[in-house]
């Protein structure tokens, strides 16, 4: 019993029953299964004694010795009265220590196996037979003592205090069964306990009903119970406390709850049933379940973690500081900001089956969280400035910086969506992502997500936009995301691959890099006419390019091609202006273009430095040295006009005007035609050459030269009309040879 320290104050008043010692051990030594009823003293000859002593041996050593300084016996009723009573009730095992035990007066009730002391009681347990004590005894004082000598059984109604090494202690109301050593304290039942380490804090153990069960070393509270220890606690309904060489091991409760306050740090754990362990009688773990619960506040956050289990585990040497929480089976974690000066970061929310985070050293912060098993992650705005956020992954991985805030954030096989901010939700839908890998950073004084980066398998889906990329980068300020490698974006007005893809989230505008290769829809709304039209998609390819408004500006730069269908056109910048219908090249120049579906394989190529072509007039204004060649005919020029026109077979070239040094020929077999001028005029349906400015002159060669104020050239029947001066007008007209 010595070794059960505090609680074993509670066993030393189930030894107030041993007043009646004799009858104990008696009972104690007999084998038989209800002990013998106890003959009464034998007195007659004389009814007082002083200096009365009995001692009781058991196989040979001694069992209890009392002693009582006055003794009188009442003849009629048989009662013994005793004064100045001591009484050493022997240890079992070898003799040499034993429980003692006064009291001022005492009286023993013969006829019913009965001993009473109405006055104090003193116990002290553990005495040692020989020598003295090397550390303090357990002592118990208490009044109203009564002890059954047939049973056993010790009990009072009364407050009953103790003293232990350790400790003190009081209960109202105790009992005392030694049959099964049970102890069984059943009112107000306080223990002011501290635990042998030197550097162990005190513990108060308080209950309203309490029975110590001194062969399992097991203490039963009921129906409440509360564990006080400096600035923690942990209250609840039914408790039971186990003990482990005299030291409470583990404690378990119902419907129980516990706190740990500190000025930095405030910590709430509770659970339908909850389990504490202790080590050196500091608690070294706590273990919730079912509907386990776990608050933590700091000045900046709040964090709380609900699951089926919650599993916490505290670290002596700091204050028993939290250093990690293990949340299993539908768990959940909230982060909630505290209100503070400035825009609040969003709330964040994570679920998981397997949830473990770890503390920073002193419990006052989070250091980091990681699952075990898939999880969810929310960020739930508390500003409409902020986006609400969720990503869905394998495994998540969390670092925190100061003040609980999110520093950084990873996670395998992710699924993402970003909902727009509160003042663009009917204008914009949801973004969603996917990846293989993700890792996020956080801005450590606003905790606002700062940067994403997702990798291996991107893909990307934000309304009719689509992306795919090996890897892509979100600046979540900027709204810019950046796709690298084998980068892709599509919708439903075309598609874009590229080495690497800008795309800014706010305006959809996008800029591609290296091995640039698009392809766009015609507008069906707004079918372009003239040069590149038709139903065919709109190819083109590009070491750079640019998109704004929708695919409606766009600017492709570096060795540019563009075709549609069979037309061709390319340039060192190539640019598409639908809001404006216009389209511009410059720098090398070169279109391709067929005259018409009927007229496939009939092409007219033209080079030049710089093109602008504008859908309201249908003209392609060329400049910068141009060269017109279509078919046998080819035209030079400073700059040059080129007219286009629809029919049924949809768009073709209806005339080019030419001006600045123009020179047309017209190359066959066997001879060539070469006009110049200042001004050129080419008719595709006529084949008609107009020639004016600058002394305009035809050479052919078959028939010489014919020089002009204005040449006309009628290409298909061989005819020329020649305008002389203004004074008069000349005619030639050309014949053809046999022989051709």
């Amino acid at each position: 019993m010595r070794g059960a320290r505090w609680l074993l104050l509670a066993a030393i008043i189930a030894i107030l029953g041993t007043v009646g010692v004799t009858y104990v051990y008696q009972k104690n030594l007999l084998l038989s299964a209800a002990p013998p009823k106890p003959a009464p003293l034998d007195l007659a000859l004389r009814a007082a004694a002083e200096d009365w002593q009995v001692t009781q041996t058991a196989q040979g050593r001694p069992a209890f010795h009392i002693r009582a300084k006055n003794f009188e016996q009442d003849k009629e009723s048989g009662q013994l009265n005793l004064k100045g009573v001591e009484l050493k009730l022997f240890h079992g095992d070898t003799g040499s220590r034993f429980d003692l035990i006064r009291s001022a007066e005492a009286k023993f009730y013969q006829a019913e196996g009965v001993m009473y002391s109405e006055g104090e009681v003193e116990i002290i347990l553990g005495v040692p037979a020989d020598g003295q004590p090397s550390n303090r005894l357990v002592s118990i004082k208490s009044s109203g003592v009564t002890f059954e000598s047939a049973t056993g059984r010790a009990s009072t109604d009364r407050l009953a205090t103790f003293l232990f090494e350790n400790g003190s202690g009081s209960a109202v109301g105790t009992s005392y069964d030694p049959t099964t050593r049970d102890l069984h304290m059943r009112s107000q039942v306080r223990l002011d306990w501290k635990a042998p380490e030197p550097n162990s804090k005190p513990m108060t153990i308080e209950a309203g009903e309490l029975i110590y069960k001194e062969t399992m070393a097991v203490i039963l509270l009921t129906p409440w119970a509360r564990l006080t220890r400096e600035n923690s606690t942990i209250e609840g309904a039914e408790t039971v406390v186990t003990l482990l060489d005299g030291a409470i091991h583990k404690v378990e409760s119902k419907n129980a709850r516990g706190t740990d306050r500190f000025p930095n740090r405030q910590l709430e754990y509770g659970a339908d049933q909850l389990y504490v362990e202790f080590a050196g009688g500091e608690v070294r773990t706590v273990t919730g379940q079912p509907k386990a619960r776990m608050v933590s506040k700091t000045d900046s956050s709040e964090t709380t973690v609900v699951a089926d289990r919650v599993d916490l585990a505290f670290d002596p040497s700091q204050e028993n500081a939290l250093t990690a929480a293990i949340a299993r089976g539908d768990g959940t974690v909230t982060a909630k900001p505290v209100a503070a000066k400035g825009i609040p970061p969003p709330t964040r929310i994570l679920r998981s089956e397997f949830i473990k985070l770890s503390m920073r050293e002193g419990g006052r912060e989070i250091e980091a969280v990681q699952t075990e098993a898939p999880g969810q992650v929310e960020f739930l705005p508390n500003h409409p400035s902020q986006r609400r956020r969720e990503m869905d992954g394998e495994r998540i991985w969390i670092a925190y910086g100061p003040g609980n805030r999110v520093k950084s954030f990873r996670s395998v096989n992710v699924a993402t969506r970003t909902e727009p901010p509160a003042a663009e939700a009917k204008t914009r839908g949801p973004l969603r992502t996917w990846s293989d890998n993700f890792l996020a950073g956080f801005d450590p004084v606003t905790g606002e997500m700062q940067r994403i980066e997702q990798w291996d398998n991107f893909r990307y889906e934000e309304g009719a936009r689509k992306a795919r990329a090996v890897r892509a980068v979100l600046e979540a300020k900027t709204g810019r995301i950046v796709l690298e490698q084998s980068a892709r974006v599509w919708d439903d007005t075309g598609a874009t691959a590229a080495d690497v893809i800008h795309l800014d989230q706010k305006t959809g505008a996008f800029e591609a890099r290296g091995n640039v290769a698009s392809s766009r829809i015609p507008d069906k709304k707004k079918p372009s006419t003239g040069m590149l039209s038709g139903d065919d998609p709109l190819q083109a390819t590009a070491e750079q390019m640019f998109s704004e408004s929708r695919n409606r500006h766009i600017r492709y730069l570096g060795k540019a091609l563009m075709w549609q269908g069979p037309n061709r056109l390319r340039g060192d910048q190539i640019e598409i202006d639908r809001e404006a219908g216009r389209l511009t090249a410059q720098g090398s120049v070169s279109t391709q273009l067929v005259e018409s579906k009927a007229a496939s394989g009939s092409f007219t190529n033209v080079q030049a430095a710089r093109l602008v072509y504008t859908e309201d007039d249908k003209v392609a204004h060329y400049t910068g040295g141009v060269t017109l060649i279509r078919g046998d005919t080819r035209v030079k020029s400073e700059e040059l006009r080129a007219y286009f026109v629809e029919d049924d077979s949809g768009s073709r070239l209806e005339k080019a005007m030419a001006d600045g040094r123009v020179e047309i020929q017209q190359t066959i077999p066997d001879r060539t035609r070469t006009g110049t001028g200042e001004h050129g005029e080419y008719y595709v349906a006529e084949e008609k050459v107009i020639l004016r400015g600058g002394a305009p002159e035809l050479v052919d060669s078959l028939r010489g030269v014919a020089r002009g104020k204005e040449l006309i050239w009628f290409a298909k029947d061989d005819r020329l009309l020649v305008n002389g001066e203004a004074d008069g007008r000349a005619t030639s007209r050309l014949r053809r040879k046999s022989s051709r």
